[in-house]
């Protein structure tokens, strides 16, 4: 516990940002930020799993990632680098058939990394692209449907 008794921002924590700025960043590799900051795949790999130098890095990865520096500094409270404390969450489905179970999965997976997402505004508007490209399927489905039953 930190400063009147909030959370500090461990390693982990600054691993799993850096690994979810990757992801925004179109998968950026490790390979590919090992290159931008001229450190080892293995040393930014240590980083992700929060165990490696973060802290020293944090200029270099705010200018890569365009997020404050603040997110990737440790132990300073959630509150000083910007950022909500984020619960992490997992869901899972039951009396789902063997059929379905890949289908389901991966629809899980799916809302667990956009719950997860600790930015509020860039999680809402995945949302939305999600929401809209769900109605504009299932348009399609249903005008196939329709199709089919002519």
């Amino acid at each position: 516990m930190g400063s009147a008794g909030k959370k500090l921002r461990t390693r982990m924590d600054i691993g799993k940002d850096i690994q979810n700025c990757l992801d925004d960043l179109n998968n950026m590799t490790h390979a590919k930020l090992a290159e931008l900051l001229n450190l080892s795949e293995k040393t930014v790999d240590r980083m992700v799993a929060g165990k490696g130098p973060i802290t020293k890095y944090a200029s270099d990865l705010a200018k890569i990632t365009g997020k404050p520096e603040s997110w990737f500094k440790e132990n300073i409270t959630w509150e000083e680098c910007g950022k909500e404390e984020v619960t992490s969450v997992h869901f899972e489905a039951k009396n789902v058939t063997e059929e379905d179970k890949e289908f389901v999965e991966k629809a899980l997976a799916f809302f667990e990394r956009l719950y997860n997402i600790p930015d509020k505004n860039l999680r809402n508007k995945l949302m939305e692209n999600a929401e809209k490209n769900f109605e504009g399927s299932m348009e399609l489905i249903e005008l196939m449907n329709r199709k089919v039953s002519w």
